[in-house]
């Protein structure tokens, strides 16, 4: 028989989903504030040299994360059952649905990634029934356009709970692409700079059911770890980080390239430290980044493997600087364009940078204090991100606010 939904809508927004080392550990208890004086923001106030626009906003029903509860047929009660009476009875085999009530988490990813290969950084939603697409022009976002039918809470499925999507250059062409991990499969729809193509299959590691990855528990992240401009997926584990390399057509069979940043092997757990994959030292090959206990630590990589991690920042981190996962964001880009990521914080009262030299963080700066936790700005409802939408090189503040999104060029 038919299965059988009967939906039961309610929302409910929460977040989930070193020089020398001796002279970076003396000098990071030192910072240089260089803020605007722009004072406190609001939400719905100005931008900074760059159109505004009002889609992919909380005010227009985009989510974070919300639950949803779904009666679902899970079973039948079948049984012999006598009809009618003598002379003319007779048995008939009748089923009877049973439904269980499961609980679900639906949400409306947001990330900024180049999609037609103009160099400048274009808005990517996940919606609920497509995945829409607001190109940068370099002055502004324009007219908001669906690439695709997939990777969507209503067509297909995808959980905020179960499921990660992401947007990378996995063939190398330099527009970027998007890679869900589903139930059971990797899927790559590749962007042709008007649109997502139909999606195929690229692996079927890394996923919910064929590999036990779990959101809560296991971080996967896309980046190019060999140099060859495709980006690759990295997976932080149960025990190891496993890297799957891209060849254009297809992830390889994954191998280890690290033994720490792991679940059981170093304790990093997804609601205390951030994990990332950027390229730090500007060799063209992207490194892990892990925002720990109390420090910042890195592995750089040399094309086949990451090596042991080093200590590049004590800020940052989770008892040293009270940095937490439900309320500040960590984000490692290239501001400056160096060449070499830096570390972008949106925190308590002040959005921090501290730059790359390509051997360690350098103390922080203080931006602004636009974007912070105190300027009215929520994990569990405003998305904030840094991503180069202009063309200059380099990468800008976006926030996706509460009827807003909101622009701030890199004045590096």
């Amino acid at each position: 028989m038919k299965k059988t939904f009967i939906p039961v809508l309610s929302i409910l927004i929460s977040c989930f989903s070193c020089s020398t080392e001796e002279e970076l550990l003396t000098n990071q208890n030192t910072h240089t504030e260089t803020t605007n004086s722009e004072g406190k923001s609001h939400l719905g106030r100005g931008i900074h040299g760059f159109s505004s626009l009002s889609d992919f906003t909380y005010a227009q029903g985009w989510r974070v994360k919300y639950k949803v509860t779904e009666k679902i047929k899970v079973g039948e009660d079948c049984k012999w059952v006598t009809r009618g009476a003598p002379p003319y009875e007779f048995r008939v085999f009748e089923c009877e649905d049973i439904f269980e009530t499961q609980t679900f988490y639906k949400g409306h990813p947001r990330e900024l990634r180049d999609v037609n290969g103009d160099g400048k950084a274009d808005i990517i939603g996940f919606g609920e029934h497509d995945v829409w697409v607001s190109l940068s022009n370099g002055s502004n976002f324009e007219q908001t356009k669906s690439w695709n039918k997939h990777f969507n809470n209503s067509h297909d499925g995808w959980m905020t709970n179960k499921h990660v999507r992401s947007v990378a250059d996995v063939n190398g062409d330099g527009k970027a692409d998007i890679v869900g991990f589903g139930e059971n499969e990797v899927r790559v729809a590749l962007s042709n700079g008007s649109s997502f193509a139909p999606y195929t299959v690229w692996t079927h590691d890394f996923t919910y059911t064929n590999s036990n990855w779990r959101v809560e528990k296991h971080v996967r992240k896309l980046a190019d770890v060999n140099g060859d401009g495709k980006a690759d997926i990295i997976g932080f584990g149960e025990n190891e980080v496993r890297v799957s390399l891209s060849n254009g057509n297809s992830f390889g069979p994954y191998t280890v390239w690290n033994q720490h940043f792991a679940y059981n092997n170093s304790g990093w757990r997804v609601e205390r430290h951030a994990r990332t994959v950027a390229d730090v030292n500007g060799d063209g090959k992207a490194d892990i980044i892990g925002f720990g206990e109390n420090e910042v630590r890195v592995a750089l990589s040399n094309g086949s493997s990451f090596g042991s991690y080093r200590v590049w920042s004590t800020h940052f981190a989770y008892n040293n600087s009270g940095w937490r996962v439900d309320k500040h964001v960590r984000i490692v880009t290239d501001v400056n364009g160096d060449g070499k990521d830096d570390i972008v914080g949106f925190g308590e009262n002040e959005i921090r940078v501290s730059l790359s030299n390509g051997s360690y963080f350098q103390p922080y700066t203080v931006l602004s204090s636009d974007y912070s936790y105190n300027s009215g700005w929520r994990n569990d409802k405003h998305v904030r991100t840094v991503a180069d939408v202009d063309g200059d090189g380099k990468a800008d503040i976006v926030g996706f606010g509460d009827s807003q999104v909101l622009v701030k060029l890199s004045e590096y």
